[in-house]
């Protein structure tokens, strides 16, 4: 069973703002244990763990806040995320997946990766790296 929540209030804040100022979208890659136990034939049935993540941002006021749960996407590959955010094309990508942020990067205008250990450095020097999504932006 997976643990919803946010890490503070801060993030929440942060995201509200981001929802009412900008065209939001959350892509979330499913955990490996969700999509094993996905009923293959009803590809469009969406899994507990979905309906969780959607109720986490509602129960906090993000959705209200202008993300609606369409814009609250799920993905089962990391090949099907990078599609997803190639066919948004955003202004700003934020991720820190370094697989999916390599293969994006070329193709996008202002990528950040987050990556807590920020000696490592960013998958090229176009890639801004940020040691969290808070810090970014402040």
């Amino acid at each position: 069973s997976h643990v919803m929540a946010f890490k503070n209030e801060e993030i929440v804040a942060l995201l509200k703002e981001l929802a009412h100022k900008h065209r939001l979208y959350i892509i979330q890659l499913l955990p490996s244990d969700v999509i094993a136990a996905l009923d293959h034939d009803k590809p469009s049935q969406q899994s507990r763990y979905e309906l969780d993540v959607i109720n986490l941002f509602t129960e906090h006021g993000i959705v209200a806040c202008g993300l609606p749960d369409y814009k609250i996407l799920f993905c089962t590959t990391r090949k099907g995320k990078s599609s997803m955010v190639r066919q948004l094309m955003p202004t700003l990508y934020i991720d820190s997946d370094e697989t999916v942020i390599k293969e994006l990067h070329p193709h996008l205008t202002e990528v950040v990766q987050i990556n807590p250990l920020l000696a490592a450095g960013g998958v090229d020097p176009s890639v801004f790296v940020s040691n969290s999504v808070l810090s970014y932006f402040k």
